[in-house]
């Protein structure tokens, strides 16, 4: 099985959207599940982050539980290095993005194969019935 903690440099998209169509399903639901489980935690540490930025720069903070206790070790240089990890971590987050963006593209794919296109006979069909039942359904919506 192939797993995104398994993937051991980092992968173009478009090698990636390669990739996604020839899994199972149920891998890409898997994949999908670790992607959105690392987007929790770097969104965590991004916060946390800014959090100690802000409690450093002595603006108020929102989590009020962080302790006090290593922060007078911290200085200007740690304020940087924090302003950048949360930069990378955006940028890693925007590529995660993009994946589940093309899982979800290559499911819609996926599904659209499984259904056949309606004829035009259908269409029609299926038109003349809803204008047939416009008085009976009042919320009807028509596009």
């Amino acid at each position: 099985m192939s797993t995104a903690g398994g993937i051991r440099k980092p992968v173009r998209i478009e090698d990636f959207q390669l990739a996604i169509k020839e899994m199972a399903s149920s891998e890409l639901v898997n994949i999908r599940h670790e992607i959105e489980n690392s987007i929790r935690h770097l969104k965590g540490s991004n916060t946390r982050l800014e959090q100690y930025i802000k409690k450093l720069q002595g603006q108020e903070i929102i989590d009020e539980s962080m302790g006090d206790e290593r922060l007078e070790e911290l200085d200007e240089n740690d304020i940087k290095l924090f302003e950048e990890s949360i930069r990378e971590n955006q940028m890693v987050l925007a590529n995660y993005d993009d994946r589940i963006t093309a899982i979800d593209q290559e499911f819609d794919r996926r599904n659209a194969k499984d259904v056949p296109a309606p004829s035009t006979e259908n269409v029609a069909k299926a038109a003349d019935t809803a204008s047939d039942n416009v008085q009976q359904i009042p919320n009807t919506i028509y596009l």
